[in-house]
Protein backbone atom coordinates (compact mmCIF):
# COMPACT_ATOMS: atom_id res chain seq x y z
CA UNK A 1 0.00 0.00 0.00
CA UNK A 2 1.33 3.43 -0.89
CA UNK A 3 0.20 6.62 0.80
CA UNK A 4 1.22 10.24 0.69
CA UNK A 5 1.88 11.96 4.03
CA UNK A 6 3.16 15.52 4.14
CA UNK A 7 4.23 15.43 0.51
CA UNK A 8 6.29 12.24 1.01
CA UNK A 9 5.36 8.87 -0.42
CA UNK A 10 5.48 6.04 2.15
CA UNK A 11 5.18 2.38 1.33
CA UNK A 12 3.82 0.04 3.97
CA UNK A 13 4.37 -3.56 3.09
CA UNK A 14 2.82 -6.59 4.75
CA UNK A 15 6.32 -8.06 5.16
CA UNK A 16 7.31 -5.16 7.42
CA UNK A 17 4.25 -5.79 9.56
CA UNK A 18 4.96 -9.53 9.76
CA UNK A 19 8.59 -8.85 10.69
CA UNK A 20 7.49 -6.55 13.53
CA UNK A 21 5.12 -9.23 14.81
CA UNK A 22 7.82 -11.91 14.57
CA UNK A 23 10.43 -9.79 16.39
CA UNK A 24 7.94 -8.87 19.13
CA UNK A 25 7.00 -12.53 19.53
CA UNK A 26 10.63 -13.63 19.84
CA UNK A 27 11.42 -10.92 22.38
CA UNK A 28 8.35 -11.83 24.44
CA UNK A 29 9.15 -15.55 24.31
CA UNK A 30 12.76 -14.96 25.38
CA UNK A 31 11.84 -12.74 28.33
CA UNK A 32 9.25 -15.25 29.56
CA UNK A 33 11.75 -18.10 29.18
CA UNK A 34 14.40 -16.17 31.10
CA UNK A 35 11.96 -15.22 33.87
CA UNK A 36 10.92 -18.84 34.42
CA UNK A 37 14.55 -19.96 34.45
CA UNK A 38 15.45 -17.32 37.03
CA UNK A 39 12.55 -18.33 39.27
CA UNK A 40 13.70 -21.93 39.63
CA UNK A 41 17.45 -22.01 38.92
CA UNK A 42 20.06 -22.27 40.30
CA UNK A 43 18.87 -24.52 43.11
CA UNK A 44 21.87 -23.90 45.35
CA UNK A 45 23.28 -20.48 46.10
CA UNK A 46 26.17 -19.52 43.81
CA UNK A 47 28.74 -16.97 44.95
CA UNK A 48 30.40 -14.63 42.49
CA UNK A 49 33.19 -12.48 43.89
CA UNK A 50 32.60 -11.53 47.52
CA UNK A 51 29.32 -9.67 47.26
CA UNK A 52 27.21 -11.25 44.51
CA UNK A 53 25.09 -14.26 45.44
CA UNK A 54 22.59 -15.80 43.03
CA UNK A 55 19.88 -18.34 43.77
CA UNK A 56 16.51 -19.02 42.23
CA UNK A 57 13.64 -17.21 43.94
CA UNK A 58 11.51 -20.28 44.65
CA UNK A 59 14.31 -22.50 46.04
CA UNK A 60 15.52 -19.58 48.13
CA UNK A 61 12.10 -19.02 49.74
CA UNK A 62 10.83 -22.59 49.76
CA UNK A 63 10.24 -22.60 53.55
CA UNK A 64 8.26 -19.36 53.43
CA UNK A 65 6.22 -20.56 50.42
CA UNK A 66 5.43 -23.91 52.06
CA UNK A 67 4.26 -22.16 55.25
CA UNK A 68 2.00 -19.83 53.26
CA UNK A 69 0.51 -22.73 51.28
CA UNK A 70 -0.09 -24.68 54.50
CA UNK A 71 -1.87 -21.67 56.04
CA UNK A 72 -4.12 -21.28 53.00
CA UNK A 73 -5.00 -25.00 52.97
CA UNK A 74 -5.68 -24.97 56.72
CA UNK A 75 -7.98 -21.96 56.43
CA UNK A 76 -9.80 -23.53 53.49
CA UNK A 77 -10.33 -26.82 55.35
CA UNK A 78 -11.57 -25.02 58.47
CA UNK A 79 -13.90 -22.90 56.34
CA UNK A 80 -15.38 -26.00 54.69
CA UNK A 81 -15.88 -27.73 58.07
CA UNK A 82 -17.99 -24.85 59.37
CA UNK A 83 -20.56 -25.27 56.61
Amino acid sequence: MTRIIGGKIETFDITIFLMMVAVGTLIGWFTNYLAIKLLFRPYKEMNFFLFLKIQGLIPKRRDEISENIADVVEKRINFCRRY
